[in-house]
């Protein structure tokens, strides 16, 4: 029985059934005939949620960089921030929780944790407004990119097993908690690790991408979920949050995306 990951309903369907790599996917050197995956939808959240039988969590300790980047990390880095204004998914990133976080923190003092920072981009953003940024990501190569080319903090590990020496009012999650077999046990860390009256983002695949077909970057292998604006608001009640808004929107790179502000 395939219950939903998020409101644990029985009432669920398949949606997907990917036999073979859809073009685009990154190669992750599983052998064709092992590749077999689903992604089920839940009936009543609109959740959609995929468990591969193959093992994939260890992409993170370097191959899923070495494979989706390459190895000329510097290179990947300047040619997305020299994306102009309107093709930037990550400037408007920036522009949405700069607006919503000076008004709801009523600060100019942020102090953020970038949770699975990647090549940094957020990060790299973020120092430019002089706000205080930490980047934690697991991948050694990454952080030793972020340190020394960019010139920001470092945590390097598994955000749930690597001790955070301080707290922190604001954490952002930036296409990461879609990569967690269980997301939840992220977002209940970052609530222990805010400080009173601080905030939490979150940017996650939208399920509205379905309409356009199993093939979207939205249902690649690496995703286990996709959410809706239902499922992400019981995710966050179900830790214990208040969901201050959730918003569906399409990016500059046409990615359908959710992005969800979290208050304790």
């Amino acid at each position: 029985m395939n219950l939903c990951k998020i409101c644990h309903s029985v009432k669920t369907k398949l949606k997907f059934v990917y036999k073979s790599k859809p073009k685009g996917e990154t190669d992750f050197n599983i052998e064709k005939k092992k590749y077999y995956r689903e992604f089920f939808e839940c009936c009543e959240c609109g959740h959609m949620f995929s468990d591969p039988e193959f093992e994939i969590t260890n992409f993170y300790e370097g191959s899923y960089t070495n494979k989706t980047y390459g190895l000329n990390l510097l290179e990947k880095f300047n040619k997305i921030i020299s994306l102009p204004f309107n093709e930037s998914d990550n400037e408007g990133r920036f522009q949405f929780l700069k607006k919503k976080c000076i008004k709801i923190l009523n600060s100019n003092i942020i102090n953020v944790l970038d949770v699975g920072s990647g090549l940094g981009i957020f990060p790299w953003r973020v120092k430019k407004e002089n706000w205080n940024i930490t980047a934690l990501d697991p991948d050694p190569q990454n952080i030793n990119h972020i340190k020394n080319e960019i010139g920001i903090k470092t945590i390097q590990g598994d955000f749930l097993k690597v001790k955070i020496p301080k707290k922190y009012n604001l954490i952002t999650f930036n296409k990461v908690i879609e990569h967690i077999k269980e997301p939840k046990e992220f977002i209940i860390k970052a609530k222990s690790i805010i400080e009173d009256n601080s905030l939490i983002y979150i940017e996650v695949p939208d399920v509205k991408a379905a309409q356009y077909g199993k093939d979207r970057e939205e249902f690649f292998i690496e995703h286990f979920h996709v959410f809706s604006e239902k499922s992400i608001k019981l995710l966050v009640n179900d830790c214990g949050l208040k969901c201050l808004c959730a918003n569906s929107f399409i990016e500059p790179s046409g990615k359908f995306t959710l992005r969800a502000i979290l208050s304790n």
